[in-house]
């Protein structure tokens, strides 16, 4: 038997919670760029310019993006799917209500960055239409003395 894979309908998008937080950690820690501990997610809730929406199935969190609204432009901080969920709407969903929030704040433009490294989320971003406008060279420390190129990609809203 083929294992369950949850309908898109199933899913909503809600604004962050306290209580989300233990799960959002463990969703962070589940891919290899992750940095996001307890503290980090605690202090977007109290941020006047952070915007954090959960993916939820049946009340647990599967996923989430956190942006800071800055002016006219939302800057996505952090952006991960539980590995059960990925490549099942999950994230496009997400993604979607990121950008319908920024734009309701009054945002004309979403940016990010990611390792340069990261092909599956960089083809991911692209699908969903941003581009990349530029490069920080050197800017992740990968421990050991290595350093990595962030890739900046932005979209219009």
């Amino acid at each position: 038997m083929p294992p369950f894979s949850p309908s898109i309908d199933e899913i909503q998008f809600r604004p962050m919670r306290m209580e989300d937080v233990p799960d959002l950690v463990a969703i962070d820690r589940s891919w290899e760029g992750s940095r996001w501990n307890r503290a980090a997610f605690e202090r977007e809730l109290n941020l006047p310019m952070s915007l954090a929406l959960v993916a939820d199935r049946g009340g647990a969190p599967v996923g989430f993006g956190v942006m800071w609204v800055v002016t006219e432009t939302a800057q996505l901080l952090e952006f991960a799917v539980s590995p059960a969920h990925r490549r099942q709407g999950v994230g496009s969903g997400l993604m979607k209500s990121l950008m319908d929030a920024a734009r309701a704040r009054g945002c004309e433009k979403m940016e990010l960055e990611l390792h340069e490294g990261n092909f599956p989320a960089q083809s991911f971003y692209e699908k969903m239409g941003f581009e990349i406008k530029g490069r920080r060279r050197r800017f992740y420390d990968m421990g050991q003395g290595r350093m990595c190129d962030a890739i900046l990609m932005e979209r219009p809203l």
